[in-house]
């Protein structure tokens, strides 16, 4: 198969905290700086009426939306999904995630998406959470960022339908809930796809090619709460995500 022109770096860079010390700003993110969110639509784990179930609404200005997202004292986004809820068509899972407006095409211009982030919930189910995405705008996503269970790994498809996964490639393990680190998605002209971590010191690089048929193709980044439960065992079941900083251009 004839591969790819585009080349991504994701770097994530984890700091350890103390699970008591919460969901404090920490890493790169400053104090009291205030993440915006200017640019991105925000999916909801609720219908257009409230309820836990149907089709999920879809804010097209995203905005703070207690309880499913708010706001910390350090300015920081908290993202509250339980383990069922509402659903986007093409999707099992619940998620309140924000949706970047701005499509770009793979292989052409630079474009990043960075955050700091601090995993402070798993669901029982499924303790899975897909923290970043590169996306088409339409049912298939192309790259998926996950923290499972203390590690953070990428998984990609091959084919535009989405029936054909690649694989995976691990990034990191062993980093607890309630710990900080930050992620860096850059796609940029080239013909692979680079992985990269550093983890307390430690940084593992990886490479992979980019498959053809995603050359081209119209493609937007998303980052959040996308728990991948399906049951759950209670109403406090699901996955909280805490973004310090998030920035996409």
């Amino acid at each position: 198969m004839k591969l790819a022109a585009t080349l991504m770096t994701i770097a994530v860079t984890a700091v350890s905290m103390s699970a008591c010390a919460g969901p404090a700003a920490t890493g790169s993110a400053q104090p009291g700086t205030q993440v915006s969110l200017a640019g991105w639509k925000l999916t909801l784990p609720v219908d257009s009426g409230g309820q836990l179930s149907g089709n999920a609404a879809v804010v097209d200005q995203a905005e703070v939306r207690a309880p499913w997202l708010t706001r910390n004292t350090g300015g920081g986004l908290e993202f509250w999904a339980p383990a069922t809820g509402a659903r986007t068509p093409h999707s099992q899972h619940s998620r309140t995630e924000l949706v970047n407006s701005t499509n770009f095409a793979l292989g052409g211009a630079r474009h990043t998406l960075s955050a700091t982030v601090e995993v402070t919930q798993l669901p029982s189910a499924a303790p899975n959470i897909i923290i970043g995405q590169i996306h088409e705008p339409g049912p298939v996503p192309f790259l998926l960022l996950h923290y499972e269970g203390g590690r953070i790994f990428a998984s990609w498809r091959t084919s535009l339908d989405g029936s054909t996964k690649a694989g995976e490639q691990q990034l990191v393990s062993g980093v607890p809930l309630n710990s900080a680190f930050t992620y860096t998605i850059t796609a940029e002209a080239g013909n692979t796809l680079g992985l990269s971590v550093t983890y307390n010191g430690a940084t593992t690089s990886e490479t992979v090619t980019v498959p053809a048929p995603f050359v081209g193709t119209q493609e937007r980044f998303q980052a959040g709460d996308y728990q991948q439960a399906t049951t759950s065992s209670g109403p406090g079941d699901g996955g909280r995500v805490v973004f310090d900083a998030l920035s996409a251009d």
